[in-house]
């Protein structure tokens, strides 16, 4: 991101780089989301997620969209238009949108494949759009990327994997512990020790679920699970995830997603638990694996009780990964938990 006046981006944040996917182009409204990854006093901050849907095949870069947390938008969608695309000369492609956050918020951003414009060039660019449509633009307070400063160089590698992973089929991941009887014996509580949901800040975390079986009846069996995170040492409001395991065969296999008031918000999205561990201090390990898009994958471990250390979730972690062969799972970005921290349990502290 060259350039962008975001009101809800301080002005000690910045170099912004931001990776798109396209996660269904298929009827009339096309989805997709995507990460930025900004930077403060050189470090780099955890990536934010927006999701967002194309809904006027008309008009394909008027864009609806807002910041996403485990895969469902924290807030109303709103307008983000992309509204020019300019090839230049060197090859290098600028790209223009403006979003309209509020009735008196609006941002204006300018974006690159590759970050060679100067400052001054940067500028000339806003100032050509803005008299282009007559001054309509908010231009004022932009920031200017320093490409020296953010350590961007002519070319900037990719922050986040570009499709290198694929859904895997539960076949080849489930392990014989999962059974027949795997939603009852997933009742009760969890602690979340490591996770990479994309959709989830790093500042967020400490997560607890407690998994109810809804019906046991029939071929399909109904289930849904609350999850309760901390952000700064805070609670935050509960999540529920509902969701059903449709075949018999592999009773692992789940379909889930966030639900409000009994109603889930969006289609359901795999979820795979694969493997259950029984620790010989009578400790219970549990592994599932979520395709949330075609690109957004979400690797968990929890436990009933949070005795491991880090190095101890690591090694499972690694443990998983090579069982069923190098670039099955993503293991990219794990956070793991630290018990101490949350203030789990006293007895067992996870070191970080």
């Amino acid at each position: 991101m060259l350039a962008t006046n975001e009101p809800t981006m301080p002005s000690f944040v910045g170099c912004a780089r931001t990776t798109w996917y396209l996660d269904s182009a298929e009827g009339s409204v096309k989805s997709y989301h995507y990460k930025m990854v900004t930077q403060m006093a050189g470090k780099q901050l955890p990536a934010i997620t927006m999701k967002g849907e194309a809904r006027d095949p008309k008009r394909p870069g008027l864009l609806a969209e807002n910041a996403a947390f485990f895969n469902h938008s924290v807030a109303p969608y709103v307008p983000n238009m992309v509204f020019d695309i300019e090839h230049l000369p060197d090859g290098n492609t600028l790209g223009f949108n403006y979003a309209c956050i509020s009735g008196s918020m609006f941002s204006f951003n300018v974006f690159a494949r590759r970050p060679t414009l100067s400052e001054d060039e940067v500028k000339a660019w806003i100032q050509k759009q803005n008299k282009r449509v007559g001054g309509v633009f908010n231009v004022e307070g932009m920031h200017i990327s320093d490409n020296k400063q953010c350590g961007w160089g002519e070319s900037v590698p990719t922050p986040m994997s570009l499709g290198s992973y694929t859904c895997p089929s539960y076949d080849k991941i489930a392990t014989p512990s999962i059974g027949a009887n795997i939603l009852h014996d997933m009742a009760g509580d969890w602690y979340m020790l490591a996770t990479n949901e994309p959709t989830m800040p790093s500042f967020v975390g400490c997560a607890r679920t407690t998994w109810s079986l809804d019906s046991a009846e029939g071929s399909v069996k109904s289930y849904h699970y609350k999850m309760v995170t901390e952000m700064m040492g805070k609670p935050l409001p509960a999540i529920t995830m509902k969701g059903e395991a449709r075949d018999p065969n592999r009773p692992g296999l789940l379909s889930e997603n966030a639900a409000f008031f009994n109603h889930s918000v969006a289609p359901y999205v795999p979820n795979m638990i694969f493997d259950v561990e029984h620790l010989p201090d009578g400790n219970t390990l549990g592994f599932n694996y979520a395709c949330i898009t075609s690109s957004m994958f979400s690797f968990n471990v929890v436990a009933r009780r949070p005795t491991l250390s880090a190095d101890q979730v690591k090694s499972w972690i690694q443990k998983q990964s090579e069982r069923v062969g190098a670039g099955v799972f993503n293991i990219e970005n794990m956070h793991i938990a630290d018990a101490k921290q949350c203030g789990w349990d006293s007895e067992s502290v996870v070191v970080v």
